[in-house]
């Protein structure tokens, strides 16, 4: 793009906006879909935290043979249940669910059984009973049922497995009731781990799913996704309609941090920090002295949230959750989501290449809205336009107060496109040093580059503030 190009751009009215973030749909619960307290409920165990082999399950050195799921159906498909879910207008919807201990207690999706008011599970041997919602839990999709038993009457269950241990090509078997047809069972393999966004229009990208290739349909959502072991690996929650082979399931270690919880009757909510974060790549990790690429960049804080109040800043590199890593940055939207937020949470964080340890005391995570319109300008060094912020600018990017540069233009195969400028950002800061004029930008570009052939920039794009490394290329 030429300097003239340039100019004719920075003549342009720049918009900024950004939909705003809508909380997760609760459905409102007649006194028949109210949770149940654990007061009138058997205890649920301590040891369904303790992962082991499904009880009959084969041996892990077993080797796969023509016969391996036929034993598995016969000795778990007992456990598996299909689920009615009635709702206002008799309208009505169905999922699966298994006993996870014999007096009763088992899991499903919280989606299957959202806006419903009356529940009924058809077991095994045919017989149907009304099922009550005990806890819900709408980050991870879990919910947990009670059925309760007649007499002396004892479920079949299944055991947790361990879904750490999966490896892709693994062997897999999901049971379940697609399309209203019980005790169907399939057969394929681990496709993907830690897999994000099954959903293109719902990126999910807190979730990491398990993907898998065994034949799932409507219905089918939360059936278990067993190992060949005979182990519950997942529950499945997703599919996706525009293609063939591709399931997917929430990986059932993640029911640890959620079931005691929801054994209590809680609807659980979204915890909230107060951050928004990115991934370290390559060129950012060096340029903050950081060997791992492990851990969530905090792109902002926002005032008066719970990060702030702790301490937190932009830069801080968050690398644990209460002693759980944060292997990949998106972790930290699952880790701190389904933290208690009447509980105090521990985040070790990497500053200037030092690690500290924060405590942060989080919030209910409320929606937050975000705004629009705004002005001009002319060309300058390093490929790039900016324009000084102004109180209007400020109010259309939702900043408290002008701070940074706007960026209205940006030319093509130079550094800054490059690095990933585009009109509309605001630059923040170049380094640790905050620019408020073109001048001082384009001084601190030359003084840096001079020293180091990476630069980083902190940059703020529509609310998201984010870190972005300019590389010297020529």
């Amino acid at each position: 793009m030429s300097a003239r190009r340039i100019a004719a751009l920075c003549a342009g009215l720049i918009v900024v906006w950004a939909a705003p973030t809508e909380a997760e749909p609760q459905s409102a619960p007649s006194t028949a879909a109210t949770p149940a307290r654990r007061a009138d409920l058997p205890p649920l165990p301590a040891r369904l935290s303790v992962h082991g082999a499904s009880r009959g399950g084969l041996k892990p050195t077993a080797p796969m043979q023509l016969g391996t799921v036929r034993t598995l159906t016969d000795r778990l498909s007992p456990a598996i249940m299909r689920v009615e879910v009635g709702k206002a207008g008799d309208k009505r919807s169905q999922g699966t669910a298994f006993f996870i201990n014999p007096e009763g207690w088992a899991v499903t999706n919280h989606h299957v059984v959202a806006g419903g008011l009356r529940f009924t599970v058809h077991l095994a041997d045919g017989e149907s009973r009304p099922a009550r919602v005990v806890g819900r839990d709408p980050v991870s999709d879990f919910a947990l049922l009670y059925v309760e038993p007649r007499g002396g009457e004892r479920f079949p269950f299944l055991r947790l497995g361990d879904s750490e241990r999966l490896r892709v090509g693994d062997f897999c078997v999901a049971m379940g009731a697609p399309l209203r047809l019980d005790r169907t069972v399939s057969l394929g393999v681990i496709s993907a781990l830690h897999r994000r966004g099954s959903r293109p229009e719902s990126p999910e990208l807190d979730r990491a799913f398990i993907q898998f290739d065994a034949a799932i349909n409507p219905g089918s959502s939360g059936g278990p996704l067993f190992d060949i072991d005979g182990a519950v690996v997942g529950v499945v929650t997703a599919m996706r309609k525009d293609g063939q082979g591709l399931g997917f399931a929430v990986p059932i270690q993640r029911l640890d941090r959620v079931l005691s919880r929801m054994a209590d009757g809680e609807t659980i909510q979204r915890s909230h920090l107060g951050v928004a974060f990115q991934a370290l790549d390559e060129p950012l990790a060096a340029s903050f002295g950081v060997r791992s690429r492990d851990g969530a960049l905090l792109q902002t804080v926002e005032p008066g949230s719970p990060a702030a109040e702790a301490g937190l800043a932009p830069g801080d590199i968050v690398v644990a959750v209460d002693g759980v890593a944060v292997v990949e940055a998106a972790e930290l939207v699952w880790l701190v989501a389904t933290s208690d937020a009447d509980l105090p949470v521990q985040l070790d964080v990497v500053r200037k290449g030092e690690r500290v340890r924060f405590q942060v005391g989080l919030t209910r995570q409320t929606p937050w809205t975000r705004l629009s319109p705004t002005p001009p300008p002319a060309p300058q060094p390093h490929g790039i336009c900016t324009l000084p912020n102004t109180p209007s600018l400020a109010a259309a990017f939702a900043l408290a107060a002008p701070e940074g540069l706007v960026v209205c233009g940006v030319e093509e195969g130079s550094d800054a496109a490059e690095a990933g400028l585009q009109p509309r950002m605001v630059i923040l800061a170049v380094g640790d040093r905050p620019v408020t004029s073109a001048e001082a930008l384009h001084a601190a570009l030359d003084a840096d580059l001079a020293e180091a052939s990476v630069v980083r920039l902190h940059v703020l794009e529509g609310r998201s503030r984010r870190w972005i490394a300019w590389r010297r290329l020529r």
